[in-house]
């Protein structure tokens, strides 16, 4: 499965197996412990529809583990409605049987997994309705068989509570994997287009480095050569066309050990320049190895930067410096020779824009620096940074939408805003809870024992805090778990004949306050609260005289809520770690591929243009027969047209690389330039300067032409100089003429 929608099936797939476990629990409570105590006649078969209903969705579960996303709804509903099918068939019964009376199961009140299952099947609002026709059919059925006392009337609140918290969390949950999945997607594509774009310039750099570096010079030397340096032009041309023809094969890939870098570098160094000083520094977190592209681009613009070197500074004192760090690798190339400008060289010499800046620009996590001034000698830098390969880019621009899940359901809560309605439910439970607290404070005897819960339960979420959702200090959070144990406590307090009638809320409310510890990054001292919650309650009810069977009922629900909330936190946290590496490795991919498809086309595009323009020539050379005039012509001419495509790339285009070659036969010197480069510039104009630029250039008789594409703040947007006459382009027929240099 791609990317989008991989978080939302792996969460809706997770919430599912936890609502059916959950579900199953209940089930084995009920028919073991819990409600026991006079149930409601009914027949056999109607037994059978329950049992199956609340366990549909443990096999929904199962299923899901193996189907999409869309089939894991369906299962979702099917799970859903299960449980309506079982509360109908119990409403029907009551309305058939006037005198049917006693108490109804407990789990037909657990609307928390029914409308958890909604969620996953249909959203939020239908989880709504589903709750609030779930919650009509129970209360309804409460009535017809003359349920409705305290103890219910407080369980089916809490139950109804329960179930708003499951809507509130699942939705939280299932809306932040899908915004995971739609970050994620939005960043493979990103990804994919930064690969192909970085892809089909280190395609382009490659093709720059072979044609300055092996072409230029060939064809330079045979069209001004002799017989014996034709001869001596044949192991160079042979070379020269194994290189342009290399470029139909993709880059090297795998490792270069630093060890071996480090030795071929000081072997350059003694060739290139007999006596330069090598100097290696070896930091802690120094990679080991480097990408093959990543060695060969450094090796081989150290190579350029030497030959420059003893080209223009010869008898300087030169150093090269290989200094590796953590995750990278940096060769300086010094010299105090005469130094020069950088600003005068324009990108045209491709010594320096090709074979060293264009080289590292090609490689992932390469940059290359010239630093010199006129007097202060020169220091070329290149560099290979670790972590730039591949998808990482894109990786890193996914980071944060993955790291809201990375924490659980806690991050999920804080990165993503709740809705009105969230925002509605949410003030919801806390008027239900203190609706309980004054309901209970009128059946009780001791009526400050709902009033100390309440305040103890609010007490505990005021110190966590509302909205934002953070996670709270340590302190902060144990103020809260004391609170909430102190609620939970209450239980046992009062009349022990009350037991059963209302305290059970006490333990449920200090339940939410954990809940919410839980969600604030705090899972496993929500964990510790609640068990100790339990147990302090449990003891104390077992001091006080209450039954297990009392104890299992109150309890239950409370330890559902704190424990299996705890374990859903950190199940998730699990979850969605495996997510982020899944989505890694699903942005790294597709960047892979997609840097794979565009080198390949690139790839095959520049081996195509530059083997029909050089190889036939470069075949020629390498057979070592002297050359006659008109060949020495061509060659002239093709070195000149492969000039004319790396310094003006955008002017090697019909009719004027035709009018180009045509000139240059006539004798004339033809210079084609972009000085705009980096600017973008529409197809039709740039095909309008082409044909202007070319009819012009055919009038030209000898001396020379320089033709180039200016700067948008420019007068024109192209030029065309011929001797001491300048045009400038402003349109297909808007231009000036200016003559004599004016």
């Amino acid at each position: 499965m791609n990317a989008a929608g991989r978080s939302e099936l792996h969460m809706r797939r997770a919430l599912l197996a936890a609502l059916a476990a959950f579900g199953l629990v209940g089930l084995i409570l009920t028919q073991t412990v819990v409600g026991r105590l006079a149930p409601i006649s009914l027949p056999d078969w109607y037994w059978l529809v329950f049992n199956l209903s609340f366990l549909a969705p443990v096999v929904a579960a199962v299923i899901a583990a193996f189907v999409e996303v869309r089939w894991v709804r369906r299962l979702a509903g099917a799970a859903f409605f299960g449980v309506v099918v079982a509360l109908a068939l119990l409403l029907v019964i009551a309305i058939v049987d006037p005198g049917l009376e006693g108490q109804v199961p407990w789990l037909i009140s657990a609307a928390g997994a029914a409308a958890g299952s909604a969620v996953i099947a249909w959203g939020m609002r239908a989880a709504w309705l589903g709750l609030g026709v779930i919650t009509a059919m129970n209360w309804s059925i409460t009535a017809l068989v003359g349920d409705l006392t305290p103890h219910r009337v407080s369980n089916d609140i809490q139950a109804l509570l329960f179930a708003v918290v499951t809507i509130l969390l699942i939705g939280a949950l299932v809306r932040g994997a899908h915004d995971i999945d739609r970050v994620t997607a939005t960043s493979v594509r990103a990804a994919e287009r930064r690969a192909a774009a970085q892809a089909r310039r280190a395609a382009a750099e490659r093709a720059r480095t072979i044609v300055h570096d092996d072409v230029l010079g060939t064809l330079l030397q045979a069209a001004r050569g002799s017989p014996e340096l034709d001869r001596a032009l044949a192991a160079p041309a042979a070379a020269a066309a194994a290189r342009v023809r290399a470029l139909a094969e993709p880059e090297a890939s795998g490792a270069v050990p630093l060890t071996e870098l480090r030795r071929h570098l000081a072997e350059l160094a003694r060739r290139e320049v007999p006596g330069a000083r090598v100097i290696e520094r070896i930091g802690p977190g120094a990679p080991t190895e480097l990408p093959v592209a990543a060695a060969l681009a450094i090796a081989d613009a150290t190579r350029q930067a030497l030959v420059n070197t003893s080209r223009h500074a010869r008898g300087a004192a030169v150093t090269v410096a290989l200094l590796a760090g953590r995750a990278s690798v940096r060769v300086m190339t010094s010299d105090d020779g005469p130094g020069f400008d950088p600003a005068l060289v324009g990108p045209d010499r491709l010594g320096i824009s090709a074979s060293i800046l264009g080289r590292l620009r090609a490689v992932p996590g390469g940059t290359a620096t010239v630093e010199s001034a006129p007097g202060a000698g020169t220091v070329v830098t290149v560099s290979w940074q670790g972590g730039a390969e591949g998808g990482t880019a894109a990786t890193s621009s996914v980071g944060a939408a993955l790291a809201a899940s990375s924490s659980g359901t806690a991050a999920a809560a804080e990165r993503w805003a709740l809705p009105a309605d969230q925002l509605f439910a949410l003030v919801l439970l806390l008027a239900a809870m203190t609706a309980l607290a004054g309901y209970s404070s009128a059946i009780v005897d001791e009526r400050w024992v709902p009033a100390t819960a309440i305040v103890l339960v609010f007490a505990g979420l005021a110190v966590l805090g509302w909205l934002p959702l953070q996670r709270p200090s340590l302190p902060r959070a144990l103020a809260a778990v004391v609170a909430a144990v102190l609620a939970a406590s209450l239980v046992a307090a009062g009349d022990i004949a009350d037991y059963r009638l209302m305290t059970g809320w006490y333990a449920t409310a200090a339940a939410f306050v954990m809940m919410v510890l839980a969600l604030r990054s705090r899972p496993f001292l929500s964990f510790l609260g609640t068990a100790a919650a339990i147990a302090v309650a449990g003891t104390a009810s077992a001091v006080r005289g209450a039954s297990l069977v009392d104890i299992v009922s109150v309890l239950f629900r409370p330890a559902l809520i704190g424990i299996g909330v705890t374990l859903i936190v950190v199940l998730l946290a699990a979850l969605a770690r495996r997510v982020r590496r899944m989505n890694r490795a699903e942005v790294e991919a597709a960047s892979a591929e997609a840097w794979r498809e565009a080198e390949q086309a690139e790839r095959q595009e520049r081996w195509a243009g530059l083997d029909d323009l050089v190889g036939p020539m470069l075949d020629r050379l390498a057979v070592g027969r002297p050359l006659n005039a008109a060949e020495r012509q061509e060659c002239a001419i093709l070195e000149g047209a492969l000039r004319d495509r790396y310094r003006g790339a955008r002017l090697a285009r019909e009719p004027l690389v035709s009018a180009a070659r045509r000139a240059r036969a006539r004798g004339v010197d033809v210079v084609l330039l972009d000085d705009a480069a980096a600017e973008h510039i529409e197809e039709g104009e740039l095909g309008a300067i082409a044909h202007w630029m070319a009819a012009l250039l055919d009038e030209v008789g000898g001396g020379t032409f320089t033709g180039r594409i200016l700067p948008a703040d420019r007068r024109g947007r192209a030029s065309a100089t011929s001797g001491e006459d300048a045009t400038l382009f402003r349109g297909e027929e808007a231009f000036t003429r200016m003559t004599g240099g004016s």
